[in-house]
């Protein structure tokens, strides 16, 4: 379960906090660049724009859902990455068994800014901000072949639950 205690430590010369409108580009962004690691890029029909394009909209529409919370990290007079949690708040898990419930959706950071552990930072940050908001479950999605996020996740705390596959077929029409 989660429990909700001090702020996690600061990250050095980095301030994290939520994102604010006039930063929302630079998340947008940084969403473009770093998500490559997702079942779209293993698809030949699927060109890299549209990969790029797609995950660009679905941060973007985190903006307008007020299920989602945006964190950045900041420095050096620009935003080196964010992560995106929701409160699942309407999942039939947290219905039937009674708990509250949140997912850590997107997460991205610089390329110049990795390996640092900028990436754990934020994810504690997220996992703080959950458990304020009386979340006591939180899931994480990510490619069994995501090595980065993989050492995030275990490195917060989480534990792999169940593997999933996933099928595209294109039917082609005459």
């Amino acid at each position: 379960a989660l429990k909700s205690t001090n702020p996690p430590e600061s990250y050095p010369d980095y301030e994290i906090r939520p994102c604010t409108p006039q930063e929302r580009d630079e998340v947008v962004q940084i969403a473009g660049e770093t998500h490559v690691h997702n079942r779209f890029v293993n698809d030949p029909i699927i060109h890299e724009n549209a990969i790029k394009s797609l995950y660009e909209r679905l941060v973007t529409n985190c903006f307008e859902d007020r299920q989602f919370n945006v964190l950045v990290a900041h420095s050096q007079g620009k935003v080196q990455g964010f992560i995106i949690t929701k409160m699942n708040l309407n999942l039939t898990f947290g219905r039937e068994v009674g708990q509250l419930s949140g997912s850590l959706d997107f997460i991205g950071v610089r390329h110049e800014a990795r390996n640092r552990g900028l990436g754990v930072t934020l994810n504690r940050w997220a996992l703080y901000h959950l458990a304020e908001k009386n979340s006591v479950f939180v899931a994480v999605r990510t490619l069994a072949n995501n090595y980065a996020a993989l050492a995030t996740c275990f490195r917060t705390g989480f534990s792999i639950t169940s593997t999933s596959l996933h099928f595209h077929r294109w039917i082609r029409r005459p």
